[in-house]
């Protein structure tokens, strides 16, 4: 997320006073919500995150990475998908900041393609939920 593209949206929402109903979606994302050398991204990230649900602001983080997160970015991320994880440290620092209600991370190894757990505010329920994607083809001809 630059910092010319982020600022933008603050601007539009700062003249207009009106909601953007936008959805930002940052892949890698630990490339730019880290603790050191992000900066200016992860400020705007972390500004986001805080407040932009109330303009209607969103932003989802894909990373494999939630160790390099700063605190601060965690602190505000309210929903998390996760699977499979990289590391048991990845499991541990997850464990930091979601409920993870008995889910261990041998269970997360037993995930197969497109299942994923689904845990925090967006979750209506208060343990993690077991959602499958299902696969979606490609355009017909």
């Amino acid at each position: 997320m630059s910092r010319d593209f982020s600022r933008d949206f603050w601007e539009i929402i700062t003249e207009r006073l009106e909601p953007v109903n936008t959805l930002v979606v940052i892949d890698e994302a630990h490339n730019y919500a880290c603790y050191q050398g992000c900066s200016p991204s992860n400020h705007m990230i972390e500004k986001t995150l805080r407040e932009g649900r109330k303009w209607n602001l969103g932003v989802v983080l894909a990373s494999q990475r939630v160790l390099d997160f700063s605190i601060d970015i965690r602190n505000n991320v309210n929903t998390v998908f996760f699977s499979k994880l990289q590391t048991p440290s990845d499991f541990e620092q997850l464990k930091n900041f979601v409920d993870l209600a008995g889910i261990r991370l041998e269970t997360l190894s037993l995930l197969e393609t497109r299942e994923f757990f689904f845990a925090g505010l967006g979750n209506p329920l208060k343990y993690p939920m077991l959602i499958k994607v299902r696969e979606v083809g490609g355009p017909s001809r």
